[in-house]
């Protein structure tokens, strides 16, 4: 049996697993997540031999006795893990353009088996060995067609609105998509740290007084949000996606401030098809 411990970002923290060694479950696996992206991985501790009783890296008395850190390209494809103990690169990993994962030995030379059981390889979706699907979030993704194999669940359109199990307009090599809700189109380089705002657009907050019902009189930088920040479709897009992830009672955006305005930003112009000022 496996448990699973996710953050509030569906990044998972760690792997629980049943360990015959010591008759109960025991922690297989702990993460670390970066800040840079979703699916950013710095490393990997687990406790290769299920036994609790080794070094303990990550979490004190976890027992976990092997550490790896992950190499990522600018898609988050996992492309090498370099061991702690010996700061040595262990296994590479190149990939198709659709997504399928090949292991090479540490000189990036002969095809090997995977000898540490890595799971986290195109763009950081989670491999599952038994279907051979990737999981983003709300779908697998299966590198053998290039495709989705759940429709985007929400129902909106995707992409072009054609073709619902259709992913990152066709072209994986320069687009990414850590949940499975990218929208239409995406007509912007996505900074790294770029990814779906919890609420959904399309928001619509004109400039003036409507913006008063969130505190704006009280709290200088909103206000001034709202009154300059633009009009028209797209700018009062990114007006209500900068309100939405606002606390008045702090005066402050809940995340830090140049993610928040770069999300927005991308978010809306991609909602709207929009390149430039608004």
């Amino acid at each position: 049996m496996l448990d699973l411990y996710y953050s509030s970002n569906w990044q998972v923290l760690e792997e629980d697993v049943f360990s015959p060694a010591i008759g109960t479950s025991a922690t297989a696996d702990q993460y670390v997540w970066g800040q840079a992206y979703v699916d950013e991985m710095v490393l990997r501790d687990d406790d290769s031999a299920l036994d609790a009783t080794n070094i303990d890296y990550g979490t004190s008395t976890s027992g976990l006795n092997e550490r790896e850190y992950v190499l990522q390209d600018a898609n988050w494809n996992t492309t090498g893990l370099v061991d702690f103990g010996s700061d040595s690169l262990k296994e590479n990993f190149i990939y198709d353009p659709y997504g399928n994962a090949t292991v090479l030995n540490a000189g990036a030379g002969a095809g090997m088996a995977d000898a540490y059981n890595w799971i986290y390889l195109h763009q950081g979706g989670r491999f599952d060995p038994v279907t051979g699907l990737i999981l983003h979030e709300h779908r697998d993704y299966g590198p053998g067609l290039g495709r989705w194999y759940e429709q985007e669940p929400s129902g909106a359109k995707y992409v072009d609105g054609l073709n619902l199990y259709q992913t990152e307009d066709d072209n994986p090599v320069n687009e990414t998509d850590s949940d499975g809700l990218m929208i239409p189109p995406r007509r912007l380089p996505c900074w790294p740290h770029c990814r779906w705002i919890p609420t959904p657009p399309p928001w619509n907050v004109p400039p003036g007084p409507a913006c008063n019902t969130y505190g704006c009189a009280t709290c200088p930088p909103l206000k001034f949000i709202c009154n300059n920040a633009g009009a028209g479709p797209w700018a009062n897009c990114v007006r209500g996606c900068l309100l939405a992830n606002w606390n008045p009672a702090t005066c402050s955006y809940n995340t830090n401030i140049a993610i928040i305005h770069a999300d927005c930003w991308n978010t809306c112009a991609n909602a709207f098809g929009h390149i430039g000022p608004p």
